[in-house]
């Protein structure tokens, strides 16, 4: 009687999934007739809906309704979900390389531990979700809005945020080389201990920022707005900071050995136990205005506080 009782769940099990995915193919067959305009299309509503391990490679959900869909360890590579509603989606541990979310609406959604390699969220709003140990690289996320995103962990190799707007986001620990922010603006955000070399924030609004014990040689902040953002302890060798707006910026402590400050606003800027040996294009204005202390290792390799006109300001031979 048992073993009867199994076979009958079993099979009914079966069945609803028959029906389960009969639906789902109208569905999405009235929704591509939605989004050509043709007579009887309807939008695709799937709040709600489990996706769970399930592969669905290049499926079209463009403008869908997913609010609340689960896609655990489902394989949605180059999936369209561009202008989709993902309000609260969980993708983790799902595989979305080169999937399109450009211009969705993301709000609570989970990515973590999902390969998102060459994703594009582009113009996408974004808002207090996590990409916790995601894989983001080459990753596109021009123009987005992100607003109290969690990045920790996640590696960013080459991922490009030009123009976006980062508010409050984390990105503690996370991979960041030769990632690219132009003329992004973040505030508030926190980097600290980050790693990654050629990173760049050129022409970025970079404010009220954490980057502590950060490491990122080799990278350019060339006319970037670094007002009261915190660089302590950061390892910054050989980086560009020609033209940059520093006023109150924290170095206390960080290795800025080799770095380039022509034009650089340093006024206020803590320059207190910070290493500037080989810095150069420092002016004996700009070490004047700043804050050094004993501590201090000068660009020509002198250490102590800077005394204006004292030639300290001359870069060590390299």
């Amino acid at each position: 009687m048992l073993q009867s009782n199994s076979h009958a769940l079993n099979v009914e099990v079966l069945h609803d999934r028959a029906v389960q995915q009969k639906n789902f193919r109208q569905v999405l067959q009235l929704h591509a007739d939605w989004l050509e305009q043709r007579p009887g299309g309807v939008r695709a509503n799937l709040n709600g809906y489990v996706f769970n391990d399930q592969k669905l490679p290049n499926i079209d959900l463009r403008r869908a309704l997913l609010q609340g869909a689960v896609f655990l360890d489902a394989d949605l590579s180059h999936a369209n979900f561009a202008g989709a509603i993902l309000d609260r989606a969980d993708f983790r541990h799902s595989v979305l390389t080169g999937a399109d979310f450009t211009g969705a609406r993301l709000d609570r959604a989970e990515f973590d531990d999902a390969l998102l390699n060459r994703a594009n969220f582009s113009e996408a709003l974004v808002c207090d979700t996590s990409f916790r140990r995601a894989r983001l690289q080459e990753a596109r996320m021009l123009e987005s809005s992100l607003e109290r995103c969690d990045f920790s962990e996640a590696k960013l190799h080459s991922a490009s945020f030009h123009h976006a707007k980062l508010f409050e986001c984390k990105f503690n620990g996370a991979e960041l080389e030769r990632a690219l922010f132009y003329y992004s603006q973040i505030s508030l955000c926190c980097f600290a201990r980050v790693t990654g070399g050629e990173v760049n924030f050129s022409y970025a609004s970079v404010k009220n920022s954490d980057f502590s014990r950060a490491e990122l040689p080799d990278s350019r902040f060339q006319r970037t707005d670094l007002s009261s953002t915190n660089f302590f302890l950061a390892q910054l060798r050989n980086c560009d900071f020609r033209a940059a707006i520093a006023q109150a910026t924290d170095f206390s402590g960080a290795s800025l050995c080799g770095s380039r400050f022509a034009g650089a606003n340093l006024f206020v800027a803590d320059l207190r136990s910070a290493n500037l040996k080989s810095a150069r294009e420092m002016s004996s204005d700009q070490l004047c205005q700043a804050r050094t202390a004993e501590e201090t290792i000068l660009p020509s390799g002198k250490k102590g506080a800077y005394m204006k006109n004292c030639g300290a300001e001359k870069p060590a031979p390299r």
